[in-house]
């Protein structure tokens, strides 16, 4: 888990991408990885973040954005605009 205080904001085309986690029982997919967010989290048009955001407000992704992971927002809304994509797998214990 990873903590971020305030908001989480990616810019255009920007990436946020984990190295050094492998999937399987002796690593770590990376949608596995939580980024506990105590604002809101915006990525920009065409920014790529790997890992699950939850948010304690809002969570919007621009244009062509992605998130190798999941959303989850506590107490906002999660939006999703034109051709943005979330591609998650099931938590599942080894």
């Amino acid at each position: 888990m990873l903590r971020v205080y305030g908001s989480l904001r990616l810019g255009r085309g920007a990436g946020l991408v984990l190295s050094g986690f492998a999937p399987g029982p002796s690593g770590l997919p990376a949608e596995r990885v939580l980024w506990w967010v105590s604002g809101e989290a915006r990525l920009g048009r065409r920014a790529r973040m790997e890992g699950t955001i939850l948010a304690r407000d809002s969570i919007l992704l621009l244009d062509s954005a992605s998130v190798e992971g999941g959303l989850v927002s506590t107490g906002g809304t999660v939006e999703l605009r034109k051709l943005a994509s979330v591609h998650s797998a099931p938590w599942l214990l080894w």
